[in-house]
């Protein structure tokens, strides 16, 4: 979460000197973010993003290495092992990073990836809905604020059994369960019950709730949409 801003002097000083490491690097990144102006083209403010980001690993790394409890010696798999670790940690406390990442990821897709969408032309089927209130399915297109992003993990699917939805990924190492509640034929909430995924654990905890709306269909897909971290998700569901 973003930091509150103290006026007293005195608590402000005492919330810094009570920071991690990481939770400078991340106010630093954060802070530095917020200046960059959204008028330049998006490309642009990537690269001043990245460097935020990049200027803020450096002036804290050995506190964050020391904090992180990493050993290697090998500088350069000791800054990957603490841009992991900086990265997801990030993402939590300051999501104004998260588009930019997604935006990378979307470049990272290659020549071959869909292309950018509106969802006001999505047309839907009501009938569609229904088969997605039971058995498997997975995702076969993301969409980020209407920008296409692939996929990182090629085994995720979900399975509705009851009123339980399991999401299984990395090759069903890591589960995350939701408890799921239809408010309409094709609108529903999840509500997270657990999961053994930190990067889920960092980002959202027990009771917290999703709400996920189809708005399009083709043929038996399903497009589904939800507002996350203050991005629109846009995204193509296939029964397995």
């Amino acid at each position: 979460m973003r930091k509150s801003i103290f006026i007293v002097l005195v608590l402000t000083c005492k919330l810094l000197l009570a920071q991690t490491a990481s939770e400078k690097a991340c106010e630093q990144t954060c802070n530095c973010i917020k200046k960059i102006d959204s008028k330049l083209p998006p490309a642009k403010r990537k690269e001043l993003a990245m460097k935020c980001m990049e200027n803020a690993s450096i002036n804290h790394f050995e506190g964050m290495m020391a904090q992180y409890k990493i050993k290697e010696k090998n500088l350069e798999k000791a800054a990957n092992k603490v841009g992991e670790k900086f990265g997801a940690e990030l993402a939590t406390s300051c999501p104004d990073i998260i588009p930019f990442f997604m935006e990378e990821a979307g470049e990272d897709a290659g020549e071959d990836a869909a292309g950018d969408i509106n969802p006001d032309t999505l047309v839907l089927k009501e009938g569609v809905c229904a088969l997605f209130k039971t058995g498997k399915y997975g995702s076969q297109q993301m969409y980020i604020n209407k920008k296409y992003v692939e996929s990182p993990d090629k085994s995720s699917y979900s399975e509705v059994v009851g009123s339980t939805i399991i999401d299984y990924s990395n090759n069903k190492k890591t589960i995350t369960k939701w408890t799921i509640k239809w408010l309409s034929a094709c609108e529903w909430e999840q509500i997270l019950i657990e999961s053994n995924d930190p990067e889920t654990s960092k980002l959202i905890k027990k009771g917290d709730k999703i709400t996920l709306k189809a708005i399009g269909s083709s043929g038996n897909d399903l497009w589904v949409s939800s507002k996350m971290f203050g991005m629109d998700v846009l995204v193509l569901l296939r029964k397995q």
